[in-house]
């Protein structure tokens, strides 16, 4: 089996895509972030760690995951992106290297995914990549229930954690998983 990287907007079935996985044998992590009752009964399946970074990240830029399309061009370049690629190596290769097969997933990561290549890459480490779609309207309706955004705030953030996750892995072995057909025949759509 082959390490995986989930990818996809907040509220569109990553965590139960990371559940499946889990439960079938991949390493989630050590410190997951607790569940929410209402909202991920199960559990998030995000290492604390990996959204402390990404979180941490984000304020480098007076930013959080909401208005992570405001984040500058040269991000990338940055000492934030270089003390968040410390920490993502330090935890991919102390924790998950140990642990394999993986999947790590967070939703911020689809806009966050430059400082994760470059780590994976640096550290040839094999993976695949696994982009989770809801429907846009879905995922505002789910938004507006659990975090209060607006209609049209949430769009938005679809569009860009969608756009940021095709381009940013574009030239990996990666495949696109259906939200909607994830619930109505698990096994089946993992394996495809």
């Amino acid at each position: 089996m082959r390490n995986v990287f989930i990818l996809g907007m907040h509220r569109s079935g990553t965590s139960a895509v990371a559940g499946a996985l889990a439960a079938n044998g991949f390493y989630a992590g050590e410190r997951l972030l607790p569940a929410d009752p209402g909202f991920n009964d199960t559990g998030f399946f995000e290492h604390e760690d990996i959204v402390a970074i990404h979180d941490e990240f984000f304020r480098a830029f007076n930013l959080d995951w909401r208005y992570c399309y405001q984040l500058p061009e040269d991000c990338f370049d940055s000492n934030a992106a270089k003390k968040a690629k410390i920490k993502i190596g330090e935890l991919l290769v102390g924790e998950y290297s140990a642990k394999q097969p993986w999947c790590i997933k967070d939703p911020r990561a689809c806009v966050l995914f430059p400082l994760w290549r470059d780590v994976l890459e640096k550290n040839n480490i094999e993976y695949s990549v696994l982009i989770t779609h809801r429907a846009p309207g879905d995922i505002a309706a789910s938004l507006k229930r659990r975090d209060s955004l607006e209609h049209n705030q949430s769009l938005l953030l679809w569009l860009v954690h969608s756009l940021a996750a095709e381009k940013h892995t574009r030239g990996l072995r990666r495949a696109f998983l259906d939200y909607e057909s994830f619930l109505k025949a698990p096994e089946e759509s993992l394996v495809k």
